[in-house]
């Protein structure tokens, strides 16, 4: 599908648009808001500074997307494929990530907050000044990911893996952290649940 066709069909009120293949698609700057995109292709697509609030894009196949500055508030991506995605400064507010696929995704100041994580895949994924206050990351694979500056305030952390995951001055107060695997991870001057700070 042209990126034309899908703007066309939008503007004439149309927003199912499962399983489109929209594969290195420019969408820069487009309004997509409640539009089901479950399955779609959008590997390789620009979507900077896109608005896809409350959007579903179960399923979507969006490794290496760019989505720099988009706007994706209360989207459902559940199972959505995600690796080495663009996602630097993008609102995600109390999006839906469950067993989502984010190896190597560039989070750098996303904001997250509220954010459902459960089973998400986050490996090496780049979170440093993210906000993840109040998100919840129960199972949430973040071996190795950088959260640097993160805030996880308030975030549900059972039983998540953090192995080797780098949380220099990140903010844990007042998160539960029942269960985290925290073998090689870096916890200096991280604020830690109860508000003291980590050597």
């Amino acid at each position: 599908m042209s990126t034309e066709e899908l703007l066309k069909r939008y503007a004439a009120g149309e927003r199912a648009f499962c399983r489109a293949e929209l594969h290195e698609a420019d969408l820069r700057d487009a309004d997509l808001c409640d539009t089901d995109f479950s399955a779609a292709d959008f590997s390789g697509a620009d979507l900077r500074r896109t608005r896809l609030i409350a959007a579903k894009l179960t399923g979507v196949h969006a490794m290496g997307a760019n989505f720099f500055g988009a706007c994706l508030s209360r989207a459902d991506l559940r199972w959505a494929h995600l690796a080495r995605a663009q996602m630097q400064i993008t609102e995600l507010r109390r999006a839906k990530f469950w067993t989502a696929d984010l190896t190597n995704a560039d989070l750098r100041g996303a904001s997250l907050r509220g954010a459902k994580l459960t089973s998400a895949i986050l490996t090496a994924a780049d979170l440093r000044g993210a906000n993840l206050s109040k998100a919840t990351l129960i199972g949430t694979d973040l071996t190795g990911a950088d959260l640097t500056d993160a805030d996880l305030s308030q975030a549900n952390l059972t039983g998540a893996v953090l192995i080797g995951a780098i949380l220099t001055k990140a903010n844990l107060r007042g998160a539960c952290l029942a269960g985290v695997d925290f073998a090689g991870a870096i916890l200096s001057e991280a604020i830690m649940p109860d508000g003291t700070s980590h050597d």
